[in-house]
């Protein structure tokens, strides 16, 4: 007799049913017959198993469940990483714009520590076993038949992190095998910078000192996964790519500015990320009182380009001096000595939905940024004007754009940014409301520090609503 399979044709199979209640010792009585009765049985399952002839259906099966979930049809494939926040926020909220003009969409993504290994899924992060891993090399032929079989019909390519070197030529091949045009999307500097965020050795942003001082950078410190590229060759690259888009976007001035600063003659159109994010109905923005200490939100993951070293000197700057200041930090931090000062409290990981519920239940009356890189947006900025925190920040890429000009906030002089007294007592004044020039506390080596606002109460929509300037 022959083993048939129809791959055309699905059957349920509910499991462990075939000897009621006594499945173990009645399957291990089964098994012993059958393997005296057919001793080969063992051995030919294990072959089938290694050939694996029926792969190519299950594989059709992920493809046709992945194509379907696409939500609608000709989706755009969207090319980025798997590590998460604003990159992924950003892609979600585009994927759900398309699907709401009917066109659907379709993500590849790379594996975090896993170079060349690259996955297809939609937004609603199906489970594809037969399709996952696309490749393990990042090898694009294989991949261009299915998404060609997908109706692929644009590319939007947001992040090449995690990705093979060669990543930014692959794209190229890839939108050709399938004929159809490609966009980029600027968030973060990955495309002139192998470390992403333009920060050197010393945790801070590099001032962007030219080429020589970047060999520098990337022969010290820890190396990148795949190795220390050399910094001309990885920009050759990128700069053939970016010039090869239908559309280079950013969502910032400040991003654009630096962007074609690296590449000659290249145009990239500012775009704002669109969101809505607004407080409940029953939000209330707590107003600092004389005598309370200041309570600062910090909002977000905060890791080391987000600041998390200032954050800690300043925070055990405070802690010694007892300054009457509290943070409060609306996320985590990679570290961990935060949560052991008693000038700090850490909520954990939250929902988006909850993020005012803890800045009210907590009393924040500011937010303190402390990114020390040029961030190209800050979804965290829009949460804290969203809440109607006045913000303060390191006079600095595009928070510093977006910040309005209106005198609620504090650009911090960037040279702060090593400067933990100062910055503390900087912290104080502001979250009190002093005057520019005030009697800050504790402040007898800050008196020369000069802030660019007062601190001020959000009264009307327009201080509760997103800026996007």
């Amino acid at each position: 007799m022959r083993n048939l399979i129809a791959a055309d044709v699905y059957v349920r199979h509910t499991g462990e049913v075939s000897f009621g209640g006594a499945t173990r010792k009645a399957r291990t009585k089964a098994l012993r017959e059958l393997a005296l009765q057919f001793p080969d049985y063992e051995r030919d399952v294990a072959h089938f198993v290694a050939r694996d002839p029926v792969a190519a259906a299950r594989r059709s099966l992920d493809l046709a469940r992945l194509t379907r979930a696409a939500g609608g049809p000709d989706p755009v494939l969207f090319i980025s990483h798997s590590r998460g926040g604003g990159v992924e926020r950003h892609i979600r909220d585009s994927i759900r714009a398309l699907r709401k003009a009917g066109t659907g969409a379709i993500l590849l993504r790379s594996v975090q520590g896993r170079p060349g290994e690259l996955t297809l899924n939609t937004i609603e992060d199906l489970y594809l076993p037969n399709l996952n891993p696309v490749s393990r090399d990042g090898a694009v032929d294989g991949l261009a038949g299915i998404l060609r079989e997908a109706g692929v019909s644009h590319i939007e390519v947001h992040n090449l992190a995690d990705y093979p070197q060669d990543a930014d030529r692959r794209v190229g091949d890839l939108a050709k095998a399938l004929g159809v045009t490609y966009g980029f999307t600027v968030h973060d500097y990955l495309s002139v910078c192998p470390r992403i965020n333009l920060i050197d050795s010393s945790g801070i942003y590099c001032g962007e000192s030219g080429a020589d001082a970047c060999r520098v950078c990337l022969a010290s410190g820890e190396a990148l996964p795949d190795g220390r590229p050399d910094i001309t060759a990885w920009r050759d690259g990128y700069a053939t790519l970016l010039s090869g888009a239908a559309s280079v976007r950013a969502p910032s001035h400040d991003a654009a500015r630096r962007i074609e600063g690296y590449f000659p003659g290249l145009s990239v159109s500012v775009h704002p990320h669109e969101e809505r994010i607004w407080p409940p109905a029953d939000y209330r923005l707590s107003v600092h009182q004389p005598g309370e200490p200041v309570r600062v939100a910090v909002i977000g993951a905060i890791g080391p380009h987000k600041g998390s070293a200032v954050l800690l000197e300043c925070a055990r700057d405070a802690l010694k001096r007892e300054l009457p200041l509290q943070f409060v930090i609306v996320g985590y931090s990679d570290r961990h000595e935060l949560e052991k000062l008693a000038n700090v409290t850490v909520t954990g990981r939250y929902f988006e939905q909850e993020v005012f519920d803890l800045i009210a239940r907590h009393g924040c009356h500011v937010a303190f940024l402390p990114s020390v890189v040029p961030e190209t947006y800050s979804y965290t900025l829009s949460i804290a004007q969203a809440a109607g925190l006045p913000v303060a920040a390191f006079d600095l890429g595009a928070i510093a754009e977006r910040l309005p000009k209106d005198g609620k906030d504090w650009l911090v002089p960037w040279d702060l940014v090593k400067q933990p007294r100062k910055l503390a007592d900087g912290l104080v004044a502001f979250g009190s409301g002093r005057d520019v020039g005030g009697d800050w506390p504790h402040a007898d080596e800050g008196q020369g520090l000069r802030m660019a606002c007062k601190a001020g109460t959000a009264t009307d929509e327009t201080n509760l609503g997103i800026q996007n300037q």
